[in-house]
């Protein structure tokens, strides 16, 4: 899996800027994945913009501040496939 910040690897964001992340995840193998999930821990200085986050129907996603962890669920991966999915933080 990839992740980039406004559409690249390494960014340096300014104090109160909000920024979108993009994760791109793939199954290279022969074999669909079915109700995968991915999971995002977002540091201490990074705060998630409720709602920002997108996924691919029927799957879901929930954040759970307490644990700053943003997980996608019930994700399908057919063989040699890939998306992505972002999200919106604001840096402290």
């Amino acid at each position: 899996m990839n992740k980039l910040v406004n559409g690249v690897k390494e960014y340096q964001a300014n104090n109160n800027e909000t920024v979108t992340f993009k994760l791109r995840a793939t199954n290279e193998g022969n074999t669909t994945i079915v109700n995968a999930s991915i999971v995002d821990y977002l540091p201490t200085n990074i705060e998630y913009v409720s709602g920002s986050a997108t996924t691919i129907a029927p799957a879901t996603v929930l954040y759970d501040a307490t644990t700053r962890k943003l997980v996608w669920s019930g994700l399908t991966f057919t063989n040699n496939s890939a998306f992505e999915l972002t999200f919106r933080a604001v840096y402290s």
